[in-house]
């Protein structure tokens, strides 16, 4: 039932339905940082309004998956999700959230076990306050 709603969702948003929106919500994933010895551990939300092109929402799981395979920082990843969803479905209508735990900060350091960082990255039509509500709203995060 559920892929049929999105199914729905996204035809009706390609004839011209201005309100709605892909949501793949959450993706987890297991990345490196620049700090090498500690790995992270995350959940990403992609978010985009379709123009001319969708893409099947396992695509979105590949490319987050892709760019967190590197080391990097998460502020990093965020903006290369970001740009690589653009880049492939030519909208500038796109959204990255990221809620992960460091585990550089939870098993050394400060040992801080209930804390995340987040990141984001609001393009487009996600940069109208009532949208980006609307998102951190399917996110639970507001």
């Amino acid at each position: 039932m559920k892929k049929i709603i999105t199914f729905l969702l996204i035809v009706f948003s390609l004839i011209g339905c201005s309100t709605t929106y892909v949501n793949r919500n959450p993706i987890g994933e297991y990345f490196p940082t620049v700090n090498i010895t500690f790995a992270d551990n995350g959940k990403t939300h992609i978010a985009y309004f379709p123009k001319n092109h969708i893409i099947g929402l396992s695509k979105l799981d590949r490319i987050a998956q892709y760019y967190a395979k590197r080391p990097l920082v998460q502020e990093r990843l965020t903006m290369q999700i970001a740009n690589d969803v653009k880049d492939t479905l030519q909208t500038d209508d796109v959204t990255v959230l990221i809620d992960a735990d460091h585990l550089c900060v939870t098993s050394r350091g400060v040992n801080d076990v209930i804390s995340s960082t987040i990141t984001s990255s609001y393009n487009g039509k996600f940069l109208n306050d009532e949208t980006r509500k609307e998102f951190l709203s399917h996110v639970n995060i507001a």
